[in-house]
């Protein structure tokens, strides 16, 4: 009796063909959907396993799985990556308090605390200018002995000063957007106080601007204690952050599992080489 020949080819005969089928399975959809997650990139993943076929060059099924899998592993070791380095930003950016400084021996009012954040614009630049500012409100503590003249001259004299006074006049109208509003503008607009009274909304600006520049000089006299205080926040900070347990045991778990492929991998392309070399010398 014959036995009928089976109409199906049996795959791919030469090397070539073999790598074809072997790319084919690694790049099904299948696969690449397990790995990335949404809000990931589907296209970083699939040039992530395209390299990964060009390095090691699988040829039959086990070894294109194991290569996939090491793709898919590289891949989660760089997401955990980027989630440390989130987790690392939060923790450092953090905003310093009171008790944070307490620790470090350094006691602060509580309204100091949003101007020493961000301690990098505190050069001798800004400071001089800060001071320069400092002294031409002064002049003006009375309010009402303000120099219309003066005034007038303030957006020439200190521009940017002037600036931060539109922008507090815009807050206070509830202005979306001032451009170039002039001097005699400000003099016209009233400030109702808490108490239901009425000032020059110009002489209320200026002593806040005051205390502002009041407050940057003290920062300024304390500038290295407080400078050293919040990088020693910091630095506990970030070794709190890098001694997270579960991070870690997470980037040994994916590590071990990467080695453990990447060697079962060579043992595979060995056993196969060398079975190459066997047929070949028979």
């Amino acid at each position: 009796m014959a036995i009928q020949r089976s109409n199906r080819s049996g795959g791919p005969k030469t090397a070539e063909g073999k790598l074809a089928i072997s790319n084919n399975a690694l790049k099904t959809g299948s696969y690449s959907s397990r790995a990335v997650l949404p809000g990931e990139s589907e296209e970083d993943f699939k040039q992530l396993q395209d390299q990964f076929i060009k390095d090691f060059l699988p040829l039959n099924v086990a070894e294109s799985l194991i290569v996939h899998q090491l793709s898919s592993l590289t891949w989660k070791i760089l997401r955990l990556q980027k989630l440390e380095d989130a987790h690392v930003l939060r923790a450092l950016h953090q905003p310093i308090g009171e008790s944070d400084l307490y620790r470090e021996n350094l006691k602060l009012p509580y309204e100091y605390m949003g101007l020493i954040q961000d301690l990098s614009p505190y050069d001798d630049h800004f400071f001089k200018q800060n001071q320069s500012y400092l002294e031409y409100l002064r002049r003006f503590e009375d309010g009402y002995g303000i120099s219309k003249d003066e005034f007038y001259e303030m957006p020439k004299i200190h521009p940017e000063l002037y600036e931060e006074l539109v922008r507090m006049a815009s807050a206070y109208t509830k202005t979306d957007k001032i451009i170039d509003v002039a001097p005699e503008s400000l003099i016209r607009l009233k400030y109702t106080t808490p108490e239901g009274g009425s000032i020059a909304f110009v002489h209320h600006a200026f002593g806040v601007l005051q205390k502002h520049c009041e407050d940057l000089v003290y920062i300024h006299q304390h500038l290295d204690q407080i400078r050293s205080a919040v990088t020693n926040i910091k630095e506990k900070r970030l070794l709190e952050a890098l001694k997270d347990q579960g991070i870690m045991r997470a980037h040994e778990d994916l590590q071990r599992s990467f080695y453990k492929a990447l060697n079962e991998l060579r043992r595979h392309q060995t056993w196969r080489h060398g079975t190459i070399e066997l047929g070949q010398g028979a």
